[in-house]
Formats: structure tokens, C-alpha cells, sequence
């Protein structure tokens, strides 16, 4: 079991031994930006170490997919080469023009952001040779000092606003939405057991922390207004994700301390 408590959220894994049955799975055509792929930029967006932001875009015209991810890939490899954390969100404009936001690990002064850029207009020359692309890339307004806290799904909401799930008409294979750079997310409490149950000890812990996952479920029916509960809320016997405001995740931090502390507690007693 794992219990991975995050800087703005929470994740209950019950069998974190289990692999996946599709991870060598060949990954199908992308044609829209799928419920599940939100939810996963959600959390990435979310937990991670996001201060600031760059807008890269084109200008005079746009490359298919396949080349337009080769731009990007050569533009991350300079900020991986700083060692500068990223989660990139595709966005096409109205006039279907693609074009993405970096959220990056550092924040930077004009000169730093606008070395990047420079290497962003050398890069798609071809698509971005002129004045005018060259004078909106080293504006200010294309980099933004950011606080994640501001709106925790502000990255899903930002890439829907125009509510883009699917490919602009004439555009085709682009690949994907999203992307988010390895070794970024850790939690800040984890409790990784494998439970023997013929050992009185893991019995009384598993015990707690089932009453643990409960509690949390009952918060979350409370914090979401939903009038009943659900299938999903009923089971204490499956894991769970969730993103968690300031106020709300002291109040887990508590629970959790809760349940630590009772178990312990229980443990000193039968030593007694």
C-alpha cells in the first residue's frame, strides 16, 4: 500500500506493486484531449514546482505535428540542459495556429527568458522569420512569474477555455497535448507498507488507515456539495487521487496525523 501525501494533494495506492497490464501497449492515434489526459495534467500542473511561464508561438505559418513536436523537443533540450524544470500545454489559436505554454521550475530575469526565445525564433526561423514575430517573442508579455496556488486546475481550464478537446478542422496528427519533465512531482509524507495480515502489528495499522481513506472520502462528499453519495464514495477499499486547496490539505494533514498517532498510541498499550 502506499499513502503519498503531496504539497497540494493526496494519492492512495492500494497494490503499488501492480504494473500495468497496457505498458507496452502501442499508443493509438491522439484526435482529442481525453478526460483521462486532463485529469493527468491536472495533477502534474498541480503538484509541481511551476514558477513562471513562456508562451512560444508561430507567426508567419505553422509545420505539421510531427515537425512542430521536433521544434519543441529541440527547445526543452536547452532548458533541460540548465537543468530548468517544464510542463508544456498545447493551444490552437482561432485561426488554428498552434502554439504553447511552458510552465517552468525557475523564475528569470528578461535577459535569461529572452535567451530562450531567442533559441525558440533560431529554431522555427522558417515559420517565425519576421519583425513582427521577433518583436512579440521578446516582449514581456510572453513571460509571466506564476503561483501555482492561484487556480490549481488553471492548466486543464486554460487549455479548454476554448473548449478545444478535439483537433481544429484541416489539422491532423499532432500529437500530444501535454508534456511534464521526469523526477518533478515528490510527496511530502509517504507511507509505503506491504501489509503481512498473520502479523498483529500491520492488522492494527491496516485497520487505521482504512478508517483513514474513509474519513478522507467523507471530506471530499462534504468539500464537493454532492447531495448523495456515490458508488465510488461507499467503497473504503480502493485507492484515490485528489488535489487539495491550502486549507483543505491541513485538514487531511491532520487526519493523517490522526491516524498515525492512534496507531501508535494502540501499539504503546499492547507493549504495556
Amino acid at each position: 500500500m502506499n499513502f503519498l501525501i503531496f504539497k497540494n494533494g493526496i494519492k492512495c495506492q492500494l497494490d503499488h506493486t501492480q504494473q500495468s497490464k497496457k505498458g507496452n501497449a502501442k499508443r493509438d492515434e491522439i484526435k482529442k484531449f481525453s478526460k483521462k489526459s486532463q485529469n493527468r495534467l491536472a495533477w502534474n500542473y498541480s503538484q509541481g514546482p511551476w514558477v513562471s511561464m513562456l508562451t512560444l508561438t508561430y507567426h508567419l505559418t505553422f509545420p505539421d505535428g510531427v515537425e512542430s513536436k521536433k521544434h519543441l523537443n529541440v527547445f526543452l533540450n536547452h532548458l533541460r540542459i540548465d537543468g530548468v524544470k517544464f510542463l508544456w500545454v498545447l493551444e490552437f489559436q482561432g485561426r488554428g495556429f498552434p502554439h504553447y505554454h511552458v510552465w517552468l521550475s525557475q523564475r528569470m530575469e528578461k535577459k535569461q527568458w529572452s535567451h530562450y526565445m531567442e533559441k525558440w525564433l533560431s529554431i522555427t526561423i522558417e515559420h517565425n522569420g519576421s519583425d513582427k514575430a521577433r518583436r512579440f517573442h521578446l516582449h514581456d508579455n510572453v513571460y509571466t512569474d506564476w503561483d501555482v496556488r492561484f487556480d490549481l486546475n488553471y492548466a486543464v481550464k486554460y487549455a479548454n477555455k476554448q473548449s478545444q478537446k478535439w483537433l481544429p478542422i484541416g489539422v491532423d496528427k499532432y500529437g500530444r497535448f501535454w508534456g511534464v519533465s521526469r523526477d518533478v512531482i515528490f510527496p511530502e509524507r509517504d507511507l509505503s507498507i506491504d501489509f503481512d495480515m498473520s502479523n498483529g502489528d500491520d492488522i492494527c495499522l491496516a485497520k487505521h488507515l482504512t478508517a483513514l481513506r474513509r474519513n478522507i472520502k467523507r471530506c471530499i462528499f462534504h468539500w464537493s456539495y454532492r447531495k448523495k453519495p456515490n458508488k465510488y464514495d461507499r467503497k473504503t477499499n480502493q485507492g484515490f487521487t485528489y488535489i487539495l486547496k491550502d486549507s483543505r490539505k491541513q485538514a487531511i494533514d491532520r487526519l493523517y496525523d490522526y491516524a498515525i498517532a492512534c496507531y501508535e498510541s494502540q501499539m504503546n498499550l499492547q507493549k504495556l
